[in-house]
């Protein structure tokens, strides 16, 4: 039986940005810092020459150099110990919160605030239902919007030799729209890594979109993004996007859609508690029923039970990779 569908909102989310107060990828990062070099150790070692080579002389030249088999990469240790380790002074800092978002840190959740900053590999930044957030990336070259019900994890930041700035992404479900500027290094990369795959971008506007099951949608709307998966890269343009399924490939690229339509076909209570539910919408939208996104297949279709609410009314929101949204309830028979 179907059921009468009221249309309770239909939203484009646009958010507007401020501009980086960085103009450039070149910035500040702690240096190696040595207490002498290896040549300072080794000097240390010969300043007396007769200390040295009379033993030399004594053992032989084959009992020296078997000595020196392990005599040297123990100094070359003691050398590498006077090395502290880089740390690199990356990124991601909070700009605009609406609605509750949260951020986690080494088991720690806190409620996210503006200028709260992702500093750290494993560092991660959720939005729950009806709330969004805006971050920037520290190299100014642009924003990442997440939208509600999104799980974003940093996955890595790292400086090249050149001064490139690498970013890596995870996004584990939810919506993410990125806004960058070309990069001004050849060597920067930003890469968004979901379940399915992996997406890059040099500057560009688009889109991901990321089911519990870890199907990613994939859509541009301005530059170019280029889809991984399987060994497979797909270049998407302006106006076109992508599905990765996991373990598969990516789809050829298709003209965005942006279709926020739902067929429902099988809606009944199975109890007293229970309610099926099942359909169709386009495969690159995100289905959202009772709060929580749902897993649709490649061709959009759902089969799902909720819990039957006390209203007997279910929400239910389709979204698009665009930020198109459309609001739904579902009237229970």
């Amino acid at each position: 039986m179907k059921p009468h569908l009221w249309p309770v909102a239909s939203a484009f989310t646009a958010s507007k940005h401020r501009n980086s107060s960085i103009d450039s990828e070149l910035g500040s990062s702690s240096q190696v810092v040595q207490a002498d070099t290896a040549i300072d150790k080794t000097k240390s070692l010969l300043k007396d020459g007769d200390r040295f080579w009379t033993p030399v002389r004594q053992m032989g030249l084959l009992a020296w150099l078997l000595g020196s088999a392990v005599a040297f990469p123990l100094l070359a240790s003691v050398v590498q110990s006077y090395t502290l380790p880089v740390r690199v002074d990356r990124w991601l800092e909070v700009r605009s919160i609406d609605g509750v978002v949260n951020f986690h840190r080494n088991n720690q959740v806190q409620a996210a605030n503006y200028d709260t900053r992702l500093e750290q590999v494993g560092d991660r930044i959720t939005t729950d239902n009806d709330s969004s957030a805006t971050l920037a990336v520290d190299t100014g070259i642009g924003f990442v919007s997440l939208a509600e019900n999104t799980d974003l994890h940093v996955q890595e930041f790292s400086i090249t030799d050149s001064g490139g700035r690498v970013t890596r992404l995870n996004i584990v479900t939810g919506q993410a729209r990125l806004q960058v500027r070309p990069f001004l290094n050849p060597e920067s990369e930003l890469e968004i890594r979901t379940p399915a795959g992996v997406s890059g971008v040099r500057g560009t506007q688009f889109g991901v979109g990321v089911a519990p099951n870890g199907q990613t949608g994939i859509a541009t709307t301005e530059g170019q993004v280029y889809a991984f998966a399987q060994g497979v890269t797909v270049s998407i343009n302006p106006g076109f996007q992508s599905l990765i399924v996991p373990g598969q490939p990516p789809t050829p690229p298709m003209p965005i859609t942006d279709n926020v339509e739902i067929d429902i076909t099988r809606f009944h209570p199975i109890d007293r508690n229970l309610v099926r539910v099942a359909g169709r919408i386009d495969p690159f939208s995100l289905l959202t029923v009772n709060d929580e996104i749902q897993d649709v297949n490649s061709e959009g279709w759902f089969n799902i039970l909720v819990p039957r609410p006390g209203n007997d009314l279910i929400p239910v929101t389709v979204s698009t990779l665009s930020g198109k949204s459309k609001d739904y309830e579902l009237a229970v028979p």
